[in-house]
């Protein structure tokens, strides 16, 4: 990315070579770069150099583990930095891999039926029960390949469920849940059944983001025996997968979003 720039500023011909790469993978992890790109890409809409239809790879949300909390907030509360959202997901008409994190889930649902239909890796969050939109009605439902969320409670509706056994192509469905005990029996057994029935997945992923006063290997230990035993009683135990990630109490957050951006970075250019 940084030759790619070098490169652009050295003649117009260079930087008509160089855009496209510039801005295959963008990541927006603070307001004031979420409203800088918005600026830059309205800039640019209607004509010929349309920066928008070069990015591949959106990220939107907190990146590093000491970022502050209440930077990204703005995006579940603040009007302007909504509209901006909005408009960069309707701007970036070829993405194949978007991330919308530390959002509540009204203002998701504002976005969600705007997602370009090219999409097939999804990273969303915070997803609760009380999730109100459509997830198979969104343009890119029929295309989604991997969808990654972003949960505080572990409690899905019923209408996410379905969305999941019913998704034609779905392949990789990961969980990201942060507790204090684990991941919940009902969460198991759901997905377990989910799993069973849903002909597409290959892997059915959840990590258990553990709250731990300390790094605690006995009770990191103690819990992943928990989970070995119940997977050996599951439907399907070669496409059901749990992962343990303990996280310090006082930077739970911080590391929560951090574990779920280092997945992105490893997967996004998979499409």
């Amino acid at each position: 990315m940084a030759s790619a720039v070098v490169l652009a500023q050295t003649c117009h011909a260079a930087y008509t070579w160089m855009v496209p790469e510039m801005y295959r993978s963008v990541t927006l992890g603070t307001t004031r770069q979420l409203l800088a790109f918005h600026r830059t890409l309205m800039d640019y809409v209607g004509t010929r150099h349309a920066l928008g239809s070069y990015v591949r790879h959106l990220w939107i949300g907190p990146v590093q583990a000491n970022y502050s909390i209440c930077d990204m907030r703005a995006v579940a509360k603040d009007r302007p930095t909504e509209y901006a959202v909005s408009d960069i997901i309707c701007a970036c008409s070829s993405l194949r891999a978007l991330s919308i994190i530390n959002a509540t889930p009204d203002v998701i649902g504002v976005f969600v039926s705007k997602i370009p239909a090219t999409v097939e890796t999804l990273y969303v969050g915070q997803v609760f029960r009380s999730v109100s939109w459509d997830w198979r009605g969104m343009p890119c439902y029929p295309r989604l390949r991997r969808l990654v969320t972003c949960e505080f409670c572990g409690y899905w509706s019923p209408a996410m469920y379905r969305a999941i056994i019913s998704s034609p192509h779905l392949r990789i469905c990961r969980r990201y849940i942060y507790s204090v005990a684990g991941l919940p029996q009902h969460v198991l057994n759901r997905f377990d059944r989910v799993t069973k029935v849903a002909d597409t997945l290959e892997r059915m992923e959840m990590v258990a983001c553990l709250i731990c006063l300390v790094a605690d290997a006995e009770v990191e230990g103690k819990v992943r025996l928990q989970y070995e035993d119940v997977l050996k009683a599951t439907i399907s135990p070669d496409r059901l997968f749990i992962e343990v990630s303990p996280m310090d109490k006082k930077y739970f957050r911080n590391h929560f979003y951090t574990n779920i951006y280092n997945d992105w970075v490893r997967h996004a250019d998979e499409v």
